[in-house]
């Protein structure tokens, strides 16, 4: 597993990606909540609801 933190304009870290080894990526907030996921079985990206958010890795879009 493989996780890249994501960082706002003022330098703050806002979360963080996990890319599993079976090619899915999951969200997480500063706090490590989980926000969502893209599978990459069905290349959907999907909040951690399960509200589908569209197609493709868009999980840039869950750090609102």
């Amino acid at each position: 597993m493989a996780g890249t933190a994501l960082f706002d304009g003022s330098g703050r870290r806002i979360g963080f990606t996990e890319t599993r080894s079976n090619g899915n990526v999951v969200a997480y907030d500063s706090n490590g909540t989980p926000l969502g996921y893209y599978c990459a079985s069905s290349k959907y990206t999907f909040e951690w609801q399960g509200r589908r958010v569209g197609n493709g890795n868009q999980v840039g879009r869950l750090f609102r």
